[in-house]
């Protein structure tokens, strides 16, 4: 091996199909192609995939992927998946959910972890994604579509619905970070640009989890920035977050600052305030009910649960039990909870135990003190997926996303990730043993001398 092999692809075929991977991320993060009049009908992202995951399976890369402890827990998860549907109590709803979302998401996973395979590439796929998410919320404020109770969304795409959006938004601010750390100067400022935009779209989502997760990510940043980096942090933060408040609609800021409480039913018909804070306060003590339901799901189906997507066919019934005319017919709101009631308890263990793995491989990277450029450009790659999955934590209490095909793009990034590290670390122990070898051999019998003694 040489130096350089981290830097270069002798593959030609697999070298080659990279930009498939580029554009079909771009394409995936910034919905552009979704926008785009006419292309919905000729299905661009899937052409895409296809011609990527040719690419995979002709070079071997399939297996490869795989065979890492990551690719081997999405394998089994999505074997858990399988396996549940028969059991489900709609097995045509849980099979929709896996042509639908979940197979696509997984083959997204092995399309990020075979095609991405040198440093250059993973460089120029974390660029990518943040000018991706810097254009998406461009193009969501430009538009301006509003869910009915008045939440912005981008209509028509991946992001119709307020709370994905806001979860890709937030994951494209750490993209955003590493752009500005690691990027040229022009990037930078480009990178400074984007932040304004981005957050005045976050915040436009209404997406609560969205919020708590731009706080978890404030923090992760100041913690994990050099002491310059966290000043200007420190600055910019406050002036950003006044300047998003003067701006944000009444109705949206009513939904932040309000959780619990009691509203007066007959003025919230007449009073378009009292209205708002009436739904407020409604969705938040809906979503505690959907919690406690999904627990219930949970321990009367510990073992398969209800089938994937079938929570809400459960919990009518639940909800009629006990009373009340129907079911609110809506996702858990937790990721966690989600999956155990449509999975059971061994789909959500394995859910957590991929998260683990995947701290695991990410740390072990960020723990390389190598001060080689290599090892530094890798640190802050590693730094900011970390952030993104730390983030992902506490927002997956408030959100759906078991099935979401962002987090099998960002754990195929870190499989890649840890296939350049691994060979990183074998080019540095090849260097080392050669620079042993090259040290001159004494003759046998001779010792050596200490200077001035003859």
């Amino acid at each position: 091996m040489t130096a350089s092999s981290i830097d270069r692809q002798p593959n030609p075929f697999l070298s080659s199909s990279f930009p498939v991977l580029l554009l079909f991320l771009f394409s995936i993060f910034s919905a552009i192609m979704e926008l785009v009049p006419g292309a919905a009908a000729i299905r661009p992202q899937l052409i895409l995939a296809a011609i990527g995951l040719l690419a995979i399976f002709g070079t071997g890369q399939f297996m490869k992927v795989l065979s890492a402890p990551i690719g081997q827990l999405f394998a089994i998860f999505t074997a858990w998946f399988i396996a549940c549907i028969p059991f489900a109590a709609w097995p045509g709803g849980s099979f929709a959910v896996f042509t639908e979302s979940w197979y696509k998401a997984a083959l997204i996973y092995l399309l990020t972890a075979g095609l991405l395979t040198t440093l250059p590439q993973a460089n120029r796929i974390f660029h990518a994604i943040a000018y991706a998410v810097g254009l998406l919320a461009v193009l969501a404020l430009l538009r301006n579509n509003r869910s009915g109770d008045g939440r912005l969304i981008l209509d028509n795409t991946r992001y119709a619905n307020s709370n994905d959006l806001a979860w890709t938004l937030l994951v494209g601010l750490t993209f955003i970070g590493f752009l500005y750390l690691r990027g040229k100067r022009w990037q930078k400022i480009l990178a400074v640009v984007m932040v304004p935009p981005v957050v005045l779209a976050l915040s436009r989502t209404g997406s609560r989890s969205g919020m708590l997760g731009a706080g978890v990510l404030v923090i992760v940043m100041l913690v994990q920035a050099k002491r310059a980096t966290r000043i200007k942090l420190l600055v910019g933060i406050p002036v950003i977050l006044m300047a998003v408040v003067i701006v944000m609609p009444k109705d949206v800021l009513l939904r932040y600052t309000t959780y619990f409480g009691s509203y007066d039913y007959y003025r919230s018909f007449s009073d378009p305030t009292e209205h708002l804070r009436a739904g407020t306060i409604q969705s938040s003590e809906a979503r505690k009910q959907l919690l406690i339901d999904s627990l219930i799901v949970t321990m009367r189906h510990p073992l398969l649960g209800v089938g994937p997507g079938n929570f809400m066919v459960e919990q009518d019934k639940i909800s009629q039990a006990r009373g009340d005319e129907k079911g609110s017919w809506h996702v858990t709101h937790n990721t966690y909870t989600q999956l155990s009631s449509e999975m059971g308890v061994p789909g959500l263990i394995i859910f957590i135990v991929l998260l683990v793995r995947v701290f695991q491989v990410l740390n072990a990277i960020i723990r390389t003190r190598n001060a080689d450029e290599h090892w530094r450009n890798l640190r802050q790659m590693a730094l900011a997926l970390r952030a993104a999955f730390i983030v992902f934590l506490p927002v997956a209490f408030f959100a759906s996303l078991g099935y979401n095909a962002d987090l099998p793009i960002l754990a195929g990034l870190v499989t890649a990730l840890g296939f350049l590290a691994q060979k990183q670390r074998a080019i540095d122990r090849t260097a080392k043993a050669h620079t042993v070898t090259a040290e001159p051999l004494l003759e046998p019998g001779l010792e050596p001398v200490p200077v001035g003694q003859y």
